[in-house]
């Protein structure tokens, strides 16, 4: 055999392999479509997306729970010492008396008997 029938024979062998391959469905094309072992292991899936989210999420859900633990602990040493929200102490309640006065003191606001009335508070 010399060189030129070799080279045909190669090339009809080869010709059969890829006839034999367009047969049985296992063509370059399709292989192109399949992502290959290497590229999943690089690219994280919609799972690996979602545990890696849901890990941030409690993350942040443990540290927003301290930080609502610690404005607790702040507000009731604030309430404790006396002082309330923006401040201010709490208000005091008013006894009956007082309540009446004001309601009358409001009533006749910008009269005289008005201005006798606050005078007595």
């Amino acid at each position: 055999m010399d060189e030129k029938e070799q080279k045909e024979a190669e090339e009809k062998a080869a010709e059969e392999v890829e006839a034999a391959k367009a047969a049985s469905g296992t063509d370059d094309a399709k292989d192109r479509d399949k992502p290959k072992e290497q590229d999943q292991e690089k690219s994280p899936s919609m799972i690996d997306g979602a545990i890696l989210a849901a890990e941030a999420l409690k993350k942040e859900n443990d540290r927003k729970e301290d930080l609502l633990d610690r404005e607790e602990k702040l507000q009731s040493q604030m309430i404790l010492g006396g002082k309330g929200f923006a401040g201010q102490s709490p208000k005091k309640e008013m006894s009956e008396e007082d309540v009446k006065k004001d309601k009358a003191a409001e009533f006749f606001k910008d009269t005289a008997l008005g201005d006798a009335i606050a005078q007595t508070k």
